[in-house]
């Protein structure tokens, strides 16, 4: 009987040292996924863009504004934008400007973006964007009390694209509306 109430009692012991060291699985599982994870929406503080990554980088932006194409070239980053006919000028130039902040000041490795935004008074317009334009303000910062529009006015370069009747260039002094 005795021999009976030891192997009853090893086999208990057993039976839960076997169901506590199964308890740790789903904890060890758990642990390993966390490792392998890739954030795909991650900060792009100073994180270089790629074409692998060209495309998380721009959604991550959440930009109201509509995106006609993206292309990276080198350090050159285009961007092909139109203009919802609801999204306001103001919000369309703070999105211009997020876009312009993010790719200069967040990115290691763009040296020039290039806008060409379809406003929604039919009108197009290319904002030619270098880090020289930023020598006064390299991190984007002094925005003050302009508005975006004018920021983005004072600092890079802007190019009226002709429609059949008209075309203007120049430093962006021209009335936008």
């Amino acid at each position: 009987m005795k021999a009976l109430a030891q192997r009853l009692l090893a086999t208990v012991v057993l039976s839960i040292l076997i169901a506590a060291l199964l308890s740790f699985i789903p904890i060890l599982q758990q642990r390993n996924e966390a490792k392998s994870e890739v954030a795909v929406f991650q900060s792009s503080i100073h994180s270089k863009l790629t074409e692998k990554n060209l495309v998380d980088y721009m959604l991550s932006l959440a930009l109201k504004v509509e995106m006609k194409r993206v292309d990276l070239q080198g350090d050159q980053l285009i961007v092909d934008l139109s203009q919802p006919k609801h999204l306001q000028d103001a919000m369309l130039y703070k999105e211009c400007f997020l876009l312009l902040k993010s790719s200069f000041v967040g990115l290691s490795n763009i040296k020039r973006v290039d806008l060409l935004i379809s406003l929604a008074n039919g009108k197009r317009v290319k904002i030619e964007a270098n880090q020289q334009h930023l020598e006064k303000d390299p991190q984007m910062e002094k925005l003050g009390k302009r508005s975006y529009q004018a920021y983005l006015q004072e600092m890079f370069h802007w190019i009226w694209i002709p429609d059949n009747s008209e075309g203007r260039s120049g430093d962006g002094t021209d009335n936008l509306s």
